[in-house]
């Protein structure tokens, strides 16, 4: 995302969070992604997912049993990646 300089679910090759899940070998049943984009550290993004309704909603689900952490700091911005997920 960061090197296209676009916040997306969608990355290379039309790929999905799932489809990236798979293609690294998880068995998932399901997965859902927030992103953020131009904050400084880790506090200020899940600040800002805490504020969305329908973020702060899949934050909290119990539904999910791993979570993963990306971040990419280009062109002065935090690109960042909360992937969660439940395995089959």
């Amino acid at each position: 995302m960061s090197r296209a300089g676009s916040l997306s679910h969608t990355g290379a090759h039309d790929s999905r969070p799932g489809d990236r899940l798979t293609y690294e070998g998880y068995r998932w049943r399901r997965v859902a992604e927030n992103l953020a984009r131009a904050e400084r550290d880790p506090a200020s993004a899940l600040h800002r997912w805490k504020q969305s309704p329908k973020h702060r909603a899949v934050m909290l689900t119990c539904a999910f049993q791993h979570v993963g952490v990306g971040v990419s700091h280009r062109g002065g911005q935090g690109w960042w990646t909360l992937l969660l997920a439940r395995p089959r």
